[in-house]
């Protein structure tokens, strides 16, 4: 049996993040907190609000033009700002009554204004409306809030910082690897601008998606208002209100439910988003594991519970186990928001409440990363050492060039000189001395002073490019 005056004793006496059942509000209070002005139950009742009192102004605007006194505009303008804690309770003590939540926004309002002097407009509050239009509009407020103020300025962070190390680490050389096998050089700044490219894309498209909202009544078709106001032209009326008053694309046609289409594209590119820096942190954690980079120490931390020495990467391997579990719960989210039976079914108003979990997750996942890479440092000895001990790497560029003379057998000659085997600038040059590249004195030339350090291509100005495009902003279209 559950003891609640336990757990009343252990709520009162310790803070939220001690009892929460979700690390979000616990362990991970610090992001779970930022979270609270759009996803909460009271940010919902609060745009609600705004939508009502909007909805009140708009109609008594447009049914009675100047017939409304000035000072009862001005009170309803007053209002719009005026939620509180106590108009929220008010919401909760009505709901407990008739266990509808938008409802129950309509009667708190008729209170208000019962309170302000506002009896008139009272049969105005929801009129012509269904609590998906309500809905719809609040959850919109709230999408486009919470993706400008929390979600793309957390992508920002983590891409200028991959790009500002990208041009810092632009020409140091370092070994690739493919299959995990030593290939052609590259350098440290270039294989980051990879990331920063893949991800400043993204962000692009997410800043890009359109907010969508729709209010046109109980099956979409503004049927009561047409018949209530046939003079007025209620779809002209409801595309202004959700544009400017609202602030978000205004959707002509749909049933009772606003699709949720823009909720899908914006959770799928989070999941993009997301899988592309999981990337980023597995290959960070390898290079960090053959001690490519290596990580600050910082007084006081503790890598292990018994190995003193360890540094561990836990931050990148905490940024891909929230990744892990939110690519999850994104695609169950969107799948099952997508689902509406004929013109309504509520299966998605439980479902539109979750999806904080997963965005609180994402920041915590970007924030991890970018702490990682502001506590790292190349290990240019290292680097340099595995270029030296790896001069196989140029069998590329020797057969090429003897192809480009020609020669036929060019791949196998090279293939038989290095593949599996260690060799170093001796038998490099033996080769060379003995190929038809010594007949050429540019090419002659070139290997005789070529190294595996050298041998990067334009990788050093592909990723200053890839810093600056970034920076001055050619990724925003």
């Amino acid at each position: 049996m559950i003891d609640t005056k336990f757990l009343d004793k252990l709520m009162s006496a310790l803070p939220v993040s001690a009892w929460s059942p979700t690390p979000m509000l616990g362990r991970y209070f610090s992001i779970g907190k930022r979270f609270i002005p759009y996803c909460s139950e009271y940010a919902l009742m609060e745009a609600r609000f705004l939508v009502e009192i909007e909805w009140v102004l708009m109609y008594s605007e447009k049914v009675e033009g100047e017939c409304v006194p000035e000072g009862e505009r001005d009170k309803l303008m007053g209002l719009r700002n005026a939620f509180s804690p106590e108009i929220y309770q008010n919401i909760k003590k009505h709901e407990k009554i008739c266990n509808h939540d938008v409802k129950s926004v309509e009667f708190a309002i008729g209170n208000l204004f019962a309170e302000n002097g506002l009896e008139r407009l009272i049969p105005f509050i929801h009129i012509g409306l269904t609590s998906e239009d309500t809905n719809n509009l609040a959850y919109a407020i709230l999408w486009k809030r919470i993706i400008w103020e929390q979600i793309l300025p957390a992508e920002k962070q983590l891409i200028d910082k991959l790009a500002f190390l990208t041009e810092k680490w632009a020409g140091i050389p370092m070994l690739a690897y493919t299959h995990g096998q030593a290939a052609t050089p590259t350098t440290l700044g270039k294989e980051l601008a990879v990331f920063v490219d893949r991800l400043a894309r993204i962000y692009n498209d997410l800043r890009k998606i359109e907010i969508e909202g729709k209010l046109n009544g109980a099956t979409g078709n503004h049927a009561a208002l047409r018949v209530a106001h046939p003079h007025i032209n209620w779809e002209d009326v409801s595309k202004q209100f959700v544009e400017e008053r609202i602030g978000v694309k205004w959707r002509r046609i749909s049933t009772q439910v606003e699709p949720h289409d823009f909720i899908y594209k914006i959770m799928t590119n989070i999941a993009h988003f997301a899988s592309i820096v999981r990337k980023l942190d597995t290959d960070l954690w390898f290079y960090n594991a053959l001690k490519m980079i290596k990580q600050r120490v910082v007084a006081g931390e503790v890598g292990s519970s018994t190995m003193p020495h360890k540094v561990n990467p836990i931050m990148l391997e905490n940024s891909e186990g929230h990744i892990k579990l939110l690519i999850g719960e994104i695609f169950g989210f969107v799948m099952g928001l997508m689902e509406s039976r004929m013109q309504r079914d509520l299966s998605d108003s439980c479902m539109q409440r979750y999806p904080g979990e997963a965005l609180m997750k994402f920041c915590k996942a970007l924030e991890q990363t970018t702490k990682f890479l502001d506590k790292i440092d190349p290990d240019r000895r290292l680097l340099l050492a595995q270029l030296k001990s790896n001069w196989q790497v140029l069998a590329e560029a020797i057969q090429t060039c003897l192809r480009a003379m020609g020669v036929r057998d060019a791949y196998n000659r090279l293939k038989s000189l290095t593949r599996g085997k260690e060799i170093n600038r001796e038998d490099i040059m033996e080769f060379v001395l003995k190929s038809e590249l010594h007949d050429d004195p540019i090419y002659d030339d070139t290997f005789a002073e070529l190294t595996p350090q050298q041998y990067t291509g334009y990788a050093c100005n592909q990723a200053v490019d890839t810093a600056n495009a970034w920076f001055a902003g050619e990724y925003f279209t």
